[in-house]
């Protein structure tokens, strides 16, 4: 992610202020992770990175082209060559961790996330559980960081192709034109979602293209600017400003990225145009984090997720070494190498074939055979039964002949806590629950209505609609009881049983 030039130790044009962006962008996302009040806005962190990305992604693909030699399946080849071992071996590590440790459902679910983190798809795995960068639940998804891998990668797969298809249309027409117009689209909506959908905002691509494309423009500056001195030190200087800044008074309840983000992205281009090669850039410390920033960024997380399983509180000395010691031996042993060819490729198709399987539930022999439960016959059997999601309701139990004989439950955790209960009674009930929504829109603000619970005030054709319909219909000839009420917002929200 952090390491695309072909240089692997300093030469003909090597450039040290890359690897000391590098340095201070890792060490500032390891900091944050650890303790969100070291440093606040640590997650800029990530940003920096994607300017990076895209300044090095735009120099390869631009000179490709203009010397007529560039080829998308090369690119491709050597950005998989790039990324794909070291997160292979990240991601198989954390899977033979899980099936050794975890139970049925945390296994589940981890290989859930290697699978998708493999194929570079997490992105959108984590916005479809509605995961909260900022939130205690983030703790709970071990490969959680790989959502910006994701992110790159589906850049890399279509910014070279849109550059060839520009080229070749507009044959006397500077590519600028086109990174302008896709930068001022993607800032548009980022600045968009952040307020209408905060988490669509933080991990889809075209939300935060415009950071990897302001790269773009510091590579197309760099080509053209005269040399001058006091301009590009004055460049690198409000740089570092903004990106310091950042890193301290950015906090997670800023609607991020939105413009917010132009910060510390702007910072980054600054110091990236102004190509200056001062002395403490060359400084080893410096140096070796930005070398190893991609391996580090890999295994921090991870490290830091895995202690917090078992309730396990690293001090700060402690995650630190650790992560560097293991980022340093996957930086030696595996991510600088380039001569993996087909065993790579087999290692992570091997990887990415334990993954599905586990996830398809194929490893049930590490349980007694009185405890091996799917995750759906586990949460149908003692959670509350059935959800609001069409792919798994059983549809057949919401027929008008069955509502007429058995109690409409519907509602959130609270009132799902309860459906055992109502089973040890001997109750018979069908159950429209769902975590975390409110059982009234009216609780709503148009911010906080997330697509899964959207489903319970829309589309009157879905089935679920059709109950609360039949218990509207026959609120005048039933006898409904409120049973759970609870104060939201000044309002009273109660949980009701339709008999």
């Amino acid at each position: 992610m952090f390491h695309l030039s072909a240089a692997t130790a300093p030469g003909a044009g090597f450039r040290f202020d890359i690897n000391a962006l590098r340095a201070l962008a890792v060490i500032a996302v390891l900091l944050f992770h650890f303790d969100h009040d070291l440093f606040s806005g640590g997650f800029v962190g990530v940003d920096i990175f994607f300017v990076i990305s895209g300044y090095l992604m735009t120099a390869i693909i631009l000179k490709g082209l203009a010397q007529g030699n560039f080829s998308p399946l090369r690119f491709y080849k050597m950005r998989a060559k790039r990324i794909v071992p070291a997160l292979t071996v990240v991601c198989g590590i954390c899977l033979l961790f899980g099936f050794c440790n975890f139970g049925m459902i945390k296994f589940e679910l981890l290989s859930r996330h290697v699978r998708d983190s493999l194929l570079f798809v997490s992105n959108f795995t984590y916005l479809r559980e509605s995961t909260d960068y900022f939130g205690a639940d983030a703790f709970s998804k071990i490969l959680l960081h790989s959502w910006s891998l994701s992110v790159e990668w589906q850049f890399y797969l279509l910014y070279p192709l849109l550059l060839i298809a520009y080229t070749k249309i507009f044959k006397n027409k500077s590519p600028l034109y086109l990174i302008s117009l896709l930068f001022v689209v993607s800032l548009g909506l980022s600045i968009y979602y952040a307020h209408a959908n905060a988490n669509l905002a933080y991990y889809m691509l075209h939300t935060r293209a415009f950071e990897l494309l302001m790269g773009a423009f510091a590579f197309s500056y760099k080509m053209k600017a005269d040399k001058n001195d006091k301009l590009s030190s004055g460049f690198e200087i409000l740089g570092y400003i903004l990106l310091c800044g950042s890193i301290v008074f950015f906090d997670g309840k800023l609607t991020w990225p939105g413009y917010f983000a132009l910060i510390p992205t702007c910072g980054t281009f600054l110091v990236l145009a102004a190509q200056r090669d001062r002395r403490v850039y060359r400084f080893a410390p410096i140096q070796f984090l930005g070398k190893i920033s991609y391996s580090l960024y890999l295994v921090h997380w991870p490290i830091l997720t895995l202690f917090n399983v078992y309730s396990v509180k690293l001090p700060a000395w402690a995650f630190i070494s650790l992560s560097l010691g293991a980022a340093s031996l996957l930086y030696v042993s595996v991510e600088r190498r380039r001569d993996y060819a087909y065993k790579c490729f087999a290692a992570y198709l091997l990887c990415l074939g334990l993954a599905i399987c586990a996830k398809e539930n194929l490893f049930m022999f590490r349980y007694p055979e009185d405890l091996r439960f799917t995750k759906r016959e586990i949460h149908n059997q003692f959670y509350g039964g059935e959800e609001l999601s069409l792919k798994y309701a059983d549809k057949s139990k919401f027929s008008d002949t069955i509502l007429l004989d058995n109690v409409v439950v519907f509602g959130d955790s609270f009132m799902r806590q309860y459906a055992p209960l109502l089973d040890a009674y001997g109750v018979k009930t069908v159950r429209v629950l769902n975590n975390g929504c409110y059982s009234s829109a009216d609780f709503y603000t148009a911010a906080e209505k997330r697509s899964s619970c959207d489903l319970r005030f829309s589309a009157p054709e879905k089935p679920q609609l059709h109950i609360f319909t039949y218990a509207a219909h026959h609120a005048s000839s039933t006898e409904s009881q409120t049973i759970f009420s609870r104060k939201l917002k000044g309002k009273t929200e109660s949980s009701t049983l339709i008999s």
